[in-house]
Formats: structure tokens, C-alpha cells, sequence
């Protein structure tokens, strides 16, 4: 057992306010990182406990897989690594109690090997003392056993795991996408493989998925998929991939059956019910879901869209769904995207506008990734049904197997090049002032860049306020004018 599981297996018995990753709130770990923890990266805290009353993480303790970082009063800051720990030691106060809640007066020590002690009291207001104790203990029993400390990142998506575990996850995608018919239409393949996009598949791998995608004949069993997972994820891992797939299933449910209820489709309630999903927890899946559309397919302020997205941490951590199950799945964009524009310590000191221009950018690259993916493929296919053109023993059926596959791969491509001109259109208009300030307009313009602005903006009360349904040609042109002459950008 490595220390990072012992911490996420045993931290809970600390008290309730324990946060373990993956769950720990955004918030959360801001707050400790600006005040006693800030020498490890958010994405590598195992586990939090925050002392103060209202939650505002002055004073508690949190551990990585490496160390013990820890405030007793708000301004002074430790940080202890466990190898140099030999002991913990709690001497209760001497008071009659019920439980080993830290009371004032009550002593908490670690002994270090260089002979420095550490008093941690106050940290653990609101924690189980004893159960602090045999924690501690615990991870200096597995190191004295030969157990490395190792500090690892813990918000891990599922792009992020091994290819067996991704292969299996992507094949029970292509299960759900065959239900309805023996093949898997166009716009399921064009989703599915920009899910292969976004976990970062391999060439290997992506043939053998080909395959897959190519005929029902190769379909395995759902449930030997799941348990291939289940034995290919640690206990953390799991806990992120469950989550992610059904919110991936329920992405391509919106897209296959977009008016009718998840509650009576029979392979989600299969899902849920191997996983262990709660009808709540689908929903907040759905809403997830909504949200990742939403921010990426619309002309939205994403600053106003904070609001949703907090409502939507406090309601995952309620519910114990893993954080970054929501961003990792259902969507177009990365977790380290998403922390860039919704999360992290920074977020005040970037601007909102280019972060989401950043986005956009990264949509687009991975749409046209999955465009080069489906012309491998529809390659793959015209070299097969050449190859049985050429037999002498003309399988009619195979061709038309084949044909049939080819068409729907060149459906899909046409999908996805949709989707790539969709969102560089929401490219420009994040960068294009919805408004012009006139004064600034009244310069000595040309002909040309006077019709621009004559067919891209219309008066309203003295303002001229940006048109609808411009074209990407009428859009482009006033992109490039208003650069032309210095007009600042980005001012919604």
C-alpha cells in the first residue's frame, strides 16, 4: 500500500470534515494554499482538514503523499516530512470526556528523527486526537516497512490512465451507440472519437478501436468491459472513471435520445446500478453535461456562469461525486482548461475573455484532431473495399457493409468540420466588442472599412451595438479592421 492510498483509505476516520481527494472543494484548496500549504500545487493535496469555524482555512492541517503541512494559529506554518516523523503522541488533558475531540490544554506531539518536536494542537480543533495518533503512526509503521514517501498528482482525469483501462472505456461507449442499430451512425462516431481525442489514444490503440467501430460482430459483453476497468483502476482512479463514463454514456443518450428521460433507457440504469450511482447523482451528471455545453457552444459571460459552476461543486461534494468527473467527461475541453478559467488560485489575475479565447482554441484543435482521425479511418475503409473489389469471388455483402461504413464515416467528418467552424465563429465574437465607442470610430476611414462597419454594427441610441448572424467572411473582415486600427478587444 503506497502512503497516498493509506492517507485516502484512513483520513476520513479523522472527522467528517475531512476532504479527501478527489473531493476536496476548489475553494478549499485555495483558501489553505494562501494561508499554510502553499508550497504543493492543489492538484497534489491527498487530504484536508480545516480547523476554523466558518470554513476559512486560516488554521488545520493537510497532507500530500509526502508531507504533513499544518497551521495552529493562522500565521505561523509547518511543513514536516514523514520520513523525518518517528512518532505521534496524544496526551489528553486530563478532563472526563466521551471521545478524543481536542480540547484546550490537550497535547498532540510529533517527534522528529533530528530530535525537533512539533506541538499540533490547535490544528486539530473539531478532529479525533486519538484517531490523529494511530494516523501518523500508521504512515511511520509503512515507511519503517520499506514504503517510499512519493508525492503524486491527484486530480488525475481519465486521459490520464492506463490504455487498457481507456480501451475499455471507449469500447463500452460503442456498446451504448450499437443499441439502436447494428452500426454505429454518424454523429455517435463523430462524438466517440473526440472522446478518443480527448483521452489521447495512441495510433495502436486507435486501430484496434477501429475495428471495433466497424462492425457489431466485434462487440463484447458490457459488463466484461466494466470489470476490466474495475481491474485496471486503483481504488481513486475508479472512483473518477465511474463517474466519467456514465456522464459520457448520458452525453451520447442526449445525442441519440434527446427527448426521452434517462429513467428509461435500461443501459444507463445498468450503468448506475453496476456502479453504484444514485438517480441524484445522475442528475447532477446531467447538469454537468448542460454546463459544458453551454459555456461552449454559446456567446456566454463566463463570469456570470461562476455562479453555476459553484452551485454545482457544493451539490458534487454533497452527493460524494468526484470533482473532476465533471469536467473530465462530456465535454471538449481539458481539466487544466476548466482550472484556468473556473478554479485555481489565479483565476482573479487572468483575464476571463482570453482564457476562454484559450478554450475555444483548444476545442478546435482537438475537432480537427478527430477530422484527421476520420479520414485514417475512412482511408482504412477504401483500402478494404478495394481489396474486395479486386477478389475474384465478389462478396456483395461485405461491399455493401463496407460502402455503407465509408458513408457514415464521411458524415461524421462533415459533422465535426461544422463543429470546427461553429466554434472559431465563437472565437471572433469573444474577441469582437459588442459595442463601438463612436468617438473612437470618428477617424479618417476608406470606403471599404467604412461599409465594415456600416454592415457589422448597427445604431441603437447613439451606440453602435454589433449585428446578429454576421457571417464567418462578414465576421473575419471586422476582426481584422478593428485590429488594423488599434481598437481594443475583448470589451463586452
Amino acid at each position: 500500500m503506497t502512503i497516498e492510498k493509506y492517507i485516502k483509505n484512513n483520513a476520513y476516520k479523522l472527522s467528517w470534515r475531512t476532504s479527501i481527494a478527489p473531493n476536496i472543494p476548489f475553494k478549499t484548496l485555495e483558501l489553505i494554499g494562501n494561508s499554510f500549504a502553499d508550497d504543493i500545487p492543489d492538484t497534489y493535496v491527498v487530504a484536508v482538514g480545516d480547523a476554523t469555524l466558518f470554513g476559512k482555512g486560516t488554521r488545520g492541517f493537510a497532507f500530500s503523499g509526502y508531507s504533513l503541512f499544518f497551521s495552529n494559529d493562522g500565521k505561523e506554518k509547518f511543513k514536516i516530512d514523514f520520513h523525518e516523523i518517528t512518532a505521534a503522541e496524544f496526551i489528553p488533558c486530563g478532563k472526563r470526556r466521551h471521545d478524543n475531540m481536542y480540547m484546550l490544554d490537550d497535547i498532540v506531539r510529533i517527534y522528529c528523527r533530528n530530535g525537533d518536536t512539533y506541538d499540533v494542537g490547535e490544528c486539530l480543533i473539531g478532529f479525533d486526537c486519538g484517531e490523529f495518533e494511530s494516523f501518523i503512526n500508521g504512515i511511520v509503521s509503512l515507511i519503517d516497512d520499506g514504503v517510499e514517501p512519493l508525492c503524486t498528482r491527484q486530480i488525475v482525469s481519465v486521459s490520464d490512465m492506463s490504455d487498457c483501462t481507456k480501451t475499455a472505456y471507449v469500447k463500452t461507449l460503442c456498446n451504448y451507440a450499437y443499441l439502436n442499430n447494428s452500426y454505429i451512425d454518424p454523429d455517435s462516431y463523430s462524438a466517440i472519437q473526440n472522446i478518443i481525442v480527448r483521452l489521447e489514444l495512441n495510433a495502436e490503440v486507435r486501430n484496434e478501436l477501429r475495428d471495433y467501430m466497424q462492425s457489431i460482430e466485434n462487440k463484447v459483453k458490457t459488463g466484461y468491459l466494466i470489470k476490466l476497468i474495475a481491474d485496471s483502476t486503483d481504488f481513486g482512479s475508479f472512483e473518477v472513471v465511474r463517474f466519467a463514463l456514465v456522464q459520457d454514456v448520458l452525453y451520447l443518450h442526449n445525442l441519440l435520445k434527446h427527448d426521452d428521460a434517462w429513467q428509461n433507457d435500461g443501459f444507463v440504469g445498468s450503468m448506475i446500478n453496476a456502479f453504484g450511482i444514485t438517480p441524484e447523482q445522475v442528475d447532477l451528471l446531467i447538469e454537468a453535461c448542460r454546463l459544458n455545453y453551454k459555456v461552449t457552444h454559446s456567446d456566454n459571460n463566463l463570469i456570470s456562469m461562476q455562479s453555476d459552476y459553484d452551485a454545482l461543486q457544493k451539490q458534487a461534494i454533497r452527493q460524494n461525486v468526484p470533482l473532476i468527473s465533471l469536467y473530465c467527461a462530456g465535454s471538449a475541453y481539458s481539466i487544466d482548461t476548466y482550472f484556468s478559467i473556473f478554479g485555481g488560485r489565479n483565476k482573479k489575475q487572468l483575464s476571463i475573455d482570453k482564457q476562454r479565447e484559450l478554450m475555444l482554441q483548444e476545442i478546435i484543435k482537438n475537432n480537427q484532431k478527430t477530422v484527421n482521425h476520420l479520414v485514417e479511418d475512412m482511408n482504412e475503409i477504401s483500402e478494404q473495399l478495394i481489396s474486395e473489389l479486386q477478389k475474384s469471388m465478389v462478396a456483395n455483402e461485405k461491399i455493401k457493409q463496407l460502402a455503407a461504413l465509408l458513408g457514415r464515416l464521411k458524415a461524421g467528418a462533415t459533422n465535426t468540420v461544422d463543429k470546427v467552424e461553429r466554434t472559431e465563429r465563437l472565437t471572433l465574437l469573444n474577441s469582437i466588442p459588442q459595442s463601438l465607442d463612436q468617438r473612437k470610430i470618428k477617424v479618417s476611414l476608406n470606403k471599404d472599412y467604412y461599409d465594415i462597419i456600416q454592415k457589422s454594427y448597427v445604431s441603437k441610441s447613439g451606440v453602435l451595438t454589433l449585428r446578429e448572424n454576421l457571417s464567418m467572411e462578414e465576421l473575419t473582415k471586422l476582426y481584422r479592421f478593428l485590429s488594423d486600427i488599434g481598437y481594443p478587444m475583448n470589451k463586452r
